[in-house]
């Protein structure tokens, strides 16, 4: 549970001018550390991963490869609903 207060933390500190953009983002980015990490992402997050895996450099430098992956899941879940509602809100481009 703290580290999930302490990952939200860290998203709030971004621009959510955006929110759509922001949030998927954030979802890519937890994907990629998931991948990289060779753990399961959901397949109701509808991620499709490319060809090759993360760059080692951007994924260990990047402040998500601290969190756990449960963590990491659940604010996963999280994004993933949050991009629905934005979707249906017309915030998508």
């Amino acid at each position: 549970m703290k580290q999930f207060r302490e990952l939200r933390i860290e998203m709030a500190l971004d621009d959510w001018h955006d929110k759509w953009g922001t949030a998927l983002h954030w979802h890519f980015r937890i994907c990629d550390v998931l991948r990289f990490r060779a753990s399961d992402i959901p397949t109701e997050w509808g991620f499709e991963a490319g060809l090759g895996l993360p760059d080692d450099d951007e994924v260990m430098s990047d402040i998500l490869s601290s969190f756990d992956d449960s963590t990491l899941t659940r604010m996963g879940n999280v994004l993933s609903r949050y991009v629905r509602l934005c979707d249906r809100a017309g915030l998508a481009y």
